[in-house]
């Protein structure tokens, strides 16, 4: 009679622990919104043509370091007991410096900035509850912004628009993250990020007989802290 007791009270714990297991990701699906504070470093590449009269031949490397704010809204579903796939988009409220250097044109040297705006993103998201309370995510996304090239005194360096351009930029994001659901269906999590944009070129002139050009790459190393809550 006591083992059959205990067989039964070892059966109920195993059942019970099953339970608690296929209902874990539950606190993790539904719809999210979310909002952060981003520490993001730039890494821009700027290489001009070294023959042409208006740039001096610079092949710089551009960096810099902001905080800005972004938000989120994403919808996860479980599919099975640990594991759960979710989309999102995100908005960055930006006007990041990502990189200042000058060119020559003749005898008189010009700066210029390179400025990130309007960043935004759309993303698949997996998650692997690792408790009730707990998850860690990967997200793997598509990335668009617009970069603006200008003169920093206002002056427009070349006849046909040179340096005050501006060009739509895309390319793949990845990030890795950790996620802990509070009470009140608040959750805080961090999250660590980078993007790759494409190369951008232009062609400026200056002057009849000299044409130029200019290309960007730019790169993105960000962590964020964000408070959401989960429907």
């Amino acid at each position: 009679m006591e083992k059959l007791f205990a067989y039964l009270v070892m059966g109920f714990g195993l059942l019970g622990s099953q339970a608690a297991l296929a209902t874990t990701p539950l606190s993790f699906e539904g719809g999210t919104v979310s909002v952060g504070l981003v520490a993001q470093g730039s890494h821009s590449r700027y290489v001009d043509d070294a023959n042409a009269g208006l740039f001096d031949g610079n092949n710089s490397a551009l960096g810099s370091h902001n905080l800005i704010t972004n938000v989120e809204a994403a919808f996860s579903k479980s599919i099975n007991p640990r594991w759960l796939v979710g989309i999102g988009a995100a908005y960055e409220f930006n006007n990041m410096l990502v990189g200042l250097d000058e060119v020559t044109d003749t005898a008189t040297k010009y700066q210029f900035s390179i400025r990130e705006k309007k960043h935004r993103s759309v993303y698949l998201q997996p998650m692997y509850a690792l408790d009730e309370t707990t998850a860690v995510f990967g997200k793997i996304g598509y990335h668009n912004a617009k970069l603006f090239v200008r003169d920093v005194n206002g002056q427009n360096i070349s006849i046909t628009g040179g340096l005050n351009e501006s060009f739509s930029i895309y390319g793949p994001g990845y990030s890795l993250g950790l996620r802990k659901r509070l009470p009140y269906h608040v959750f805080i999590q961090v999250e660590g990020q980078y993007v790759s944009f494409n190369d951008v070129r232009s062609t400026a002139a200056n002057g009849a007989n000299d044409r130029s050009y200019y290309e960007v790459k730019l790169n993105l190393v960000s962590g964020i802290v964000s408070l959401g809550y989960n429907f």
